[in-house]
């Protein structure tokens, strides 16, 4: 690669990611926080550990839903859907979209009682954070496959800048450089380390985006279905068991979830532990039960290509029907790319602040430390509020969501009035106290759930395990980081050359 082609690919890479980060790393973060968005409902919901693990939707349960189902329709309330119990969820829900989350009633599978429980949207949250940036759909939609775009264009561009240098760039990490430096190389590490990963989760990404950025394609020639005229009913009247039993005959597969709509039940049945989301839909009358088409899906008897494909990278990407240790290894690679992503920005004003100490620069520093650490002290603040909520308020889900975005709003003010270093200390100071207290919490506001059910101990701990470690995280960097900064600049002031990778970097600037 020649050097000119080298620096337009380092402009081209920069200035993209200045543009577009603050958006990804959202995405990046809040998708990292969706792997786990149903275990984060079940935190946020611990009256549901009453439940034991692997229960399974008795007849009566069923019967108690559709009679719960039948009444909302007399009501004139939208169709429903029916979640049933699965490996990561223990409990029967009865759930509406309400343009962003799926929420509504909680049921005990072993004989349909409604479980007393916060109204949340829970891990969902993270999830539509991550799909649609809470933007209104489908703009929402449209805009993060804009973002994920650009960074796959980022992504290209850092691995050809680098592809020299992937080797070696894996085992580099100088803690005892030049803060620029040091940040570079956190930077490039966190990149090459699960480069795979970054890979497969971002072209996934742009498949699945695919339909969100260009909605004609895979429109071409359809006939949209003729709307009624006339509100009609769609709660079933036939009973529910004898369908799930039909459906595991069928497509031997376990049914996940039924949606209801006029005149039909179509249940979905997904087979776990796969890396495609291999789900198969039969439709039923919902007056009498009887089949009213063959399985269709990816992994029904006669599979189409595309859809077989669209089922895998669905799987790939969002890892839903997964085994857990591979979740856990997504999740470790999504703080794999939100790390990536922040320090990229945060290489790029360490290495501006010496040359520019006032105007654009240090306006976009203070941003920074609004944004980066904003978010993550907004996701805990979200999980503090749900705690904090009366048993089944009906708006504590507004709350929950106005206070996470009013705390990171007010993180951006905080650090856009205060020096940086003192935005930086003051927000990681907050994040390291809620972090390390989240057990206390825990402990105080959901006693029963610990003391009685240990088989929801490890959803517990593993939450507050996580919340502990991204306090002890920020407390580190509170602590160390104005001592990492101002040490590496005074080596830099007193005459030390920069390393030759700045110095390419800085040939190469905009």
């Amino acid at each position: 690669m020649t050097p000119e082609t080298r620096a337009r690919l380092s402009w081209l890479h920069r200035w993209a990611g200045l543009v577009s980060s603050w958006a990804i790393y959202t995405m990046t973060l809040t998708g990292t926080l969706a792997v786990f968005d149903t275990e984060l409902t079940r935190w946020m919901q611990p009256q549901t550990a009453t439940v034991p693990a692997r229960s399974m939707a008795t007849p009566a349960a069923l019967e108690q839903a559709r009679q719960m189902l039948a009444q909302d329709d007399a009501n004139g309330l939208p169709p429903a859907f029916l979640r049933l119990p699965g490996p990561r969820d223990p409990t029967l829900r009865i759930e509406r979209f309400d343009g962003h989350a799926f929420s509504g009633p909680v049921l005990d599978p072993r004989d349909g009682h409604v479980i007393t429980a916060p109204r949340t949207e829970g891990g969902t949250f993270f999830f539509d954070l991550h799909y649609s940036l809470r933007v209104p759909r489908p703009w929402g939609q449209r805009l993060v496959a804009a973002f994920t775009f650009v960074f796959a264009i980022e992504l290209l561009g850092g691995i050809l800048i680098h592809l020299a240098r992937v080797i070696p760039d894996y085992f580099t990490l100088r803690l005892r450089a030049a803060l620029p430096r040091f940040l570079l190389d956190v930077h490039v590490l966190t990149g090459t380390a699960v480069l795979p990963f970054h890979v497969m989760v971002t072209y996934t990404g742009l498949i699945l985006a695919a339909g969100n950025a260009l909605p004609v394609l895979g429109r071409a020639g359809e006939t949209p279905p003729p709307r009624p005229t006339v509100a009609a009913h769609w709660a079933p009247t036939t009973p529910l068991a004898p369908l799930l039993e039909q459906t595991r005959a069928l497509s031997g597969h376990e049914p996940e979830h039924l949606r209801f709509s006029p005149g039909q039940v179509a249940v979905f049945a997904t087979r776990p532990g796969s890396l495609a989301l291999d789900r198969v839909s039969i439709p039923f009358d919902a007056t009498t039960g009887r089949v009213l088409g063959p399985p269709a899906g990816p992994g029904a008897p006669r599979p189409d290509l595309a859809q077989q494909a669209t089922a895998l990278a669905h799987g790939l990407h969002m890892g839903r029907t997964m085994e857990p240790t591979l979740r856990w290894f997504w999740f470790v690679g999504g703080l794999a790319s939100t790390a990536m992503v922040a320090t990229g920005l945060l290489f790029y004003t360490a290495r501006r602040r010496a040359s520019a100490a006032s105007g654009p620069a240090v306006v976009f520093e203070r941003l920074n430390a609004g944004v980066l650490t904003g978010l993550p002290c907004a996701c805990l603040v979200y999980l503090y509020l749900n705690r904090l909520a009366p048993p089944a308020g009906p708006a504590w889900p507004n709350v929950e969501v106005g206070g996470f975005f009013a705390t990171w709003l007010g993180c951006v003010v905080l650090s856009s009035l205060v020096a940086p270093r003192q935005g930086w200390r003051a927000i990681l100071a907050g994040i390291a106290l809620m972090g390390l207290a989240t057990p206390v919490l825990d402990m105080a506001t959901a006693p029963d759930a610990r003391a009685e059910f240990s088989t929801s101990f490890g959803l517990f701990a593993g939450v507050d395990g996580l919340c502990m470690l991204a306090g002890i995280v920020a407390g580190a960097i509170a602590v160390y980081g104005p001592r990492l900064g101002r040490a590496r600049h005074g080596k830099n002031r007193q005459g030390h050359a920069p390393a030759p990778a700045e110095a390419s970097h800085k040939k190469a600037g905009p």
